[in-house]
């Protein structure tokens, strides 16, 4: 599939490229240009019809790593059947360079030293063994200590140790320049690479090639050598790095993993109405609320508090689900524990009314049958996220969606739910936030951020916003969301925000995402925030970094603070916000949790 040489190419009349077009991977240009090709791969997949489950998909345009990890996600075909064109080229220019360099030696020592070194004379390029390795791009390297000919360390030859090697990789990597300057289009190249990459598929030849594959150790797709035959890429070989080598394919990785967290998709769902494949992977993801949060006036040790806490909601979480636990059981888990932490506003961290009460709700969201529970205005329940999935699951069946105040907690009286009194939710800073916020409130409650009559010594923002939330996918790829609040500092007394309102403050179906929002909830209220995101991607095709993005971007231009935190069923993970920071982070099976304060993180 080959869209064009290049994302950043702009074609001319006579099909030729302009100068300076050939983008790597960080060109300025790269996200609307991602935008673009990503939106034609959409196209071309769905105008496919029903995809023939052995189908093999070779993409051959660039940010080729990028634009693979894309294809495989739209098309749901396994990691083996989609690959790209990768360093397959770049490898091939190396070589060539390098028997051009053996030869000079080869002719050197035969007329100083003729019994030396006799065997490289006239070398071909394919007998030398080297590889361009990682991001097709700007993190790209040569693998110099793996490689050989004739099974000879090409480092041992005093020759090729004299070279200039940063030198020769520059070079390798803009000979697309080089040509398109002399010529004006690299086709030629690039037809002879996907020619020989067809006919190593359709001849069964088991070639090993560099290409743009799912590397599982590095969770990332980047040039390493595979196996590619009648059935896709059949094995893959990680080459032997030094240290130093090393660090630069994890250059790469990180450079992939911080574009494809802007840049995702989900798969399209079957067209004969049969389930869609499952991952294979189970994912979590969680937001501890967003607003006013400065690095400056936050100091490190507490930041660490904070951090903590969201690696300790992750791993609850992400147990239930290791263990073969559903969604709805993992996200339950995970805001539980931040109930019950007093880092934030919900449960025990929650902040007051003006009244001086606590006033508590929650909800819940099953994406695999749209069923949903809702809980608010409570006053004693030590966790509302467990009075919301109580409601969900018990027997007979709650036949309602939404419960609050007196009634809601004489249900849970009946479940024999934990009750506490008002003080159990007590904590020196939120009392404090009561009481300045009561002083000093703000000028404008709907407006972004919190502004002042005056200026106000503090450490954080007297009239916070704040959220806690999370969002799941099991083992059988289903969704589920759960999110819980104390809503806004000093709101009135019988205020109910967007959290307990299923489609604003939370969402989840498989199909599409699921979502949990955090901010100013008179505006996720008015703008159906997380049913949006979900309507992005069934409607227009986004994805759901794309999506939610976009949703979030809207609340700023209306003046409304917030973010969301939202997962597709393939564990595309979005972490958007508009404000200076949002409690947030993400675990999937093979890493450690990764969490973050500040928009700069």
């Amino acid at each position: 599939m080959e869209m064009n040489h290049t994302v950043s190419r702009e074609t001319r009349p006579n099909g030729k490229e302009k100068k300076g077009e050939v983008a790597l991977t960080h060109a300025p240009r790269l996200p609307q240009l991602i935008s673009r090709n990503h939106k034609i791969l959409n196209s071309v997949i769905k105008s496919l019809g029903d995809i023939n489950p052995n189908v093999i998909l070779l993409l051959v345009a660039n940010p080729v790593d990028i634009l693979t990890h894309i294809a495989q996600k739209l098309s749901g075909l396994p990691r083996k059947q989609v690959f790209g064109s990768g360093t397959f080229l770049d490898s091939s220019r190396l070589r060539l360079h390098l028997s051009k360099e053996l030869k000079r030696v080869s002719l050197y020592y035969l007329t100083f030293s003729p019994s030396s070194l006799q065997f490289l004379l006239q070398v071909s390029e394919t007998a030398v063994h080297s590889y361009v390795l990682g991001e097709h791009g700007d993190s790209q390297f040569i693998a110099w200590s793996s490689a050989r000919v004739a099974g000879k360390p090409l480092l041992d030859i005093p020759h090729i140790q004299s070279l200039n090697r940063d030198e020769i990789a520059k070079q390798i990597a803009g000979k697309a320049y080089e040509i398109i300057k002399l010529k004006g289009a690299t086709y030629f190249g690039i037809g002879a690479c996907v020619a020989s990459l067809c006919e190593c598929i359709l001849l069964n030849q088991r070639h090993v090639r560099p290409l743009s594959v799912w590397v599982e150790r590095l969770g990332v797709t980047l040039s390493m050598p595979a196996v590619l035959g009648s059935k896709g890429i059949e094995e893959i070989f990680e080459v032997p790095l030094n240290e130093e080598e090393e660090a630069k394919l994890q250059k790469s990785v990180n450079a992939l993993r911080e574009i494809c967290e802007q840049y995702q998709t989900y798969p399209r769902p079957p067209t004969d109405g049969s389930t869609m494949a499952r991952p294979s992977r189970f994912y979590s993801v969680i937001h501890g609320g967003v607003g006013t949060i400065l690095r400056t006036n936050f100091p490190r040790e507490e930041q660490e508090q904070y951090l903590e806490a969201l690696r300790t909601s992750l791993r609850d979480g992400f147990r239930i689900l290791e263990s073969g636990g559903t969604a709805i059981d993992a996200v339950e888990a995970a805001v539980r524990y931040m109930e019950d932490s007093p880092f934030f506003n919900a449960g025990k961290g929650a902040v007051y009314t003006i009244g001086g009460n606590i006033e508590l709700e929650a909800s819940i969201m099953d994406g695999s049958n749209h069923r949903a529970s809702a809980c608010t205005l409570l006053h004693h329940i030590r966790n509302p996220i467990t009075l919301a999935r109580t409601m969900l699951t018990t027997k007979p069946p709650v036949p309602h969606v939404f419960l609050g105040g007196a009634q809601a907690e004489a249900f849970a009286r009946d479940k024999e739910l934990e009750f506490v009194e008002q003080g159990y939710f007590y904590t020196e800073k939120r009392w404090k936030q009561h009481i300045e916020g009561l002083e000093y409130p703000p000028s404008n409650s709907e407006s972004k951020g919190t502004v002042y009559g005056k200026s106000v010594p503090r450490d954080h923002d007297p009239n916070p916003m704040g959220t806690v939330g999370a969002v799941a996918v099991d083992r059988e790829g289903n969704i589920a969301t759960a999110t819980s609040t104390g809503g806004r500092n000093n709101k009135w007394d019988g205020r109910i925000g967007d959290t307990p309102l299923i489609g604003s403050g939370t969402w989840a179906e498989n199909a599409t995402c699921g979502v949990s929002g955090t901010g100013n909830g008179e505006f996720f209220i008015r703008y159906a925030v997380c049913h949006d995101v979900a309507s992005r991607m069934r409607y227009l095709g986004e994805s759901v970094q794309e999506a939610a993005a976009t949703v979030v971007e809207g609340l700023r231009k209306v003046e409304g603070e917030g973010g969301v935190v939202a997962v597709d069923r393939y564990g595309e993970v979005a972490m958007p916000f508009n404000s200076p920071g949002m409690y947030r982070g993400y675990i999937r099976a093979d890493m450690e949790p990764q969490v973050f304060i500040f928009g700069d993180d």
